[in-house]
């Protein structure tokens, strides 16, 4: 058996491991499963060694080199993007495939060509088509996000050591480094620092799930006991706006802050739930940290439409939502018809 043999051999049973399902071009089926491994697919720069479709449709491509490359293995990037830009047999868009990867049997590099700095990454294992398949559906990468979309640090009762910190952090991570090291003095308020770039990350940019490691048990208790007495900067705001509404007198019954709702596998947060009784209506309150963005429309609909299947009761009217964020950009409201899905924005 050759190395090139031996090496495909493993990626192949990794694909597999991951949910994958291997084919040849000659026993060609898309609709064997959610995600599909070709090999060998032609393209006008040549074959690629697998071109991966997810839900029918292609959206990447394996490199595949023998073991003893994997130390140079990131010159291969040239090939992946070379097929990643090719034109496939029987596929009518031209666009670029979005998820490439170069893999020995031993390393697995990768890169999401949706990064606002497209670099690789070596990870552990192939990405599940579910996992491809939601990333694709998303508006944004975790990356794009946390260079484009994070909202302004609010620094109320925040020291200027722990604001330095954590936007020094997200600046790092904006700049698409990977790595960076946050050095603070004894008694500054190192743990709600990383708790509260912890909850920008997961809230603001997106992330799933983060890593808080302690390499002693008191450290780790110490740890818990902060996370759950933490209050998020934007909290605040959301219990004086809750307030404040409560306080208007105009027939507002408090339901929920951060209202959690789960759809598929993803869960989300609605910021504040109220009931109206005089409009006998539901109302979600989301507060953005920033100017109006188009996409707000999509999350606010998705709520309501939740609200309308689980929680509406017989009787009420359709759910509303009230966007808060500091510019309204009329235009695009104007565009968007937000006033049709009972939506409304203000600053």
């Amino acid at each position: 058996m050759t190395p090139e043999t031996k090496a495909r051999q493993q990626i192949d049973q990794k694909l597999e491991q991951a949910g994958w399902v291997i084919q040849d071009m000659k026993q060609l089926n898309l609709s064997a499963g959610v995600g599909i491994a070709v090999r060998e697919y032609p393209t006008d720069t040549g074959p690629a060694d697998y071109v991966l479709f997810v839900n029918r449709e292609a959206a990447g491509v394996i490199e595949a080199k023998k073991d003893d490359a994997g130390e140079n293995l990131t010159v291969a990037e040239r090939q992946s993007e070379r097929y990643a830009s090719a034109n496939l047999k029987w596929r009518k868009d031209s666009t670029q495939l979005r998820f490439l990867f170069e893999a020995t049997g031993q390393i697995i590099r990768f890169t999401d060509n949706l990064d606002p700095a497209p670099r690789s990454r070596e990870i552990f294992h192939f990405f599940k088509p579910e996992t491809l398949a939601a990333w694709a559906a998303q508006p944004a990468t975790l990356r794009r996000r946390l260079a484009e979309q994070m909202p302004a640090l609010p620094e109320r009762n925040l020291r200027g050591c722990q604001i330095s910190a954590v936007t020094g952090l997200e600046k790092s991570l904006a700049l698409n480094k990977p790595r960076a090291l946050v050095h603070m003095a004894t008694g500054a308020g190192k743990t709600f620092t990383a708790i509260t770039s912890v909850y920008r990350l997961l809230k603001f940019g997106g992330a799933k799930r983060i890593l808080f490691l302690v390499d002693t048990r008191n450290l780790g208790k110490q740890a818990h006991q902060e996370f759950m007495a933490y209050t998020p900067p934007d909290d605040a705001i959301l219990r004086e706006l809750e307030h404040f509404l409560l306080e208007l007198g105009v027939g507002f019954s408090f339901v929920a802050r951060q209202r959690r709702i789960q759809l598929d596998s993803d869960d989300f947060y609605i910021d504040l739930l109220f009931y109206n009784r005089k409009l006998r209506r539901l109302v979600a309150v989301e507060l953005k940290l920033g100017e109006f963005r188009a996409e707000y429309k999509g999350q606010m609909e998705l709520y309501l439409r939740w609200l309308a299947k689980y929680d509406q009761e017989p009787g009420d009217l359709p759910p509303l939502g009230i966007i808060l964020c500091t510019g309204k950009k009329n235009e695009q409201i104007e565009l968007l018809e937000l006033d049709k899905s009972g939506i409304h924005v203000a600053d």
